[in-house]
């Protein structure tokens, strides 16, 4: 099983996008995913039509060790591979000031058939993205070809340094994913600056799209409201290098 924690530096990068279509694709190809919504923006679970109901075991109840991941998690209609724990109507902070306590939590899915674990951290750093990362195998990091957003990875790579060196030695950085590109030119710039600045380590970039942003609205992904377009061929690139990644 390998554990994606998918983190931003900058809100607005389309993060819980990458997170969503990612999930997406690894189950399209065969592989039994689970998708945490860990976002209080719940970007995750209601661009899939998944949302946290009264009375269901949900994260807090995990967390509380009051339930198994297992029995909080949510099919996904269409993709039936792919399940989700939704982000429920409370913050988690409060139940991760343990740093070990998300690990603890998925362990037990090592146990299970599960291929891929994708955690949809929050935007920007709190603590629950440093305990994703504490608990993840790899973290996927997504920006912009802008300024701002380049300027921010910076200090998101600093904080996947310190948790490699202080809490989990075994993580490492799967890639960085340029989204929401434009065919502009600095757009073309950015993304040649990135390659420079961390060789080997870009991947697909996923290129600005009306299809995409269309995908909430009718609550699913992209390989389904629009598959021959090119965000889903965009997404489709960046799945399988993930795969080749992580095999």
């Amino acid at each position: 099983m390998r554990t994606i924690a998918v983190v931003q530096a900058k809100g607005g990068v389309g993060k819980s996008t990458v997170a969503v279509h990612l999930a997406c694709g690894l189950a399209d190809g065969g592989r039994e995913t689970i998708l945490i919504d860990l976002d209080p923006s719940r970007g995750a679970s209601e661009c899939l039509g998944v949302e946290s109901e009264r009375g269901r075991v949900d994260l807090w109840d995990v967390l509380n060790g009051r339930a198994e991941l297992l029995q909080a998690v949510v099919p996904v209609p269409g993709v039936s591979k792919l399940r989700v724990v939704p982000h429920g109507v409370a913050s988690y902070e409060a139940l991760m000031r343990s740093l070990l306590r998300l690990r603890v939590v998925l362990a037990p899915l090592r146990r299970s058939n599960v291929e891929y674990v994708i955690l949809d951290t929050p935007p920007s750093w709190s603590p629950s993205t440093a305990r994703a990362l504490a608990a993840a195998d790899e973290a996927l990091a997504v920006t912009e070809p802008r300024t701002l957003s380049l300027q921010a990875l910076g200090d998101q790579m600093r904080l996947i340094e310190e948790t490699r060196a202080r809490d989990n030695p075994a993580l490492r950085l799967l890639g960085i994913v340029p989204n929401r590109v434009m065919r502009t030119r600095l757009a073309r710039s950015s993304i040649d600056h990135l390659r420079a600045s961390y060789p080997g380590r870009v991947l697909p970039s996923i290129r600005e799209s009306a299809r995409i942003a269309e995908c909430p609205q009718y609550r699913m992904p992209v390989s389904r409201y629009a598959p021959q377009s090119a965000a889903a061929h965009d997404f489709d690139s960046l799945t399988r290098a993930v795969i080749r990644l992580t095999a």
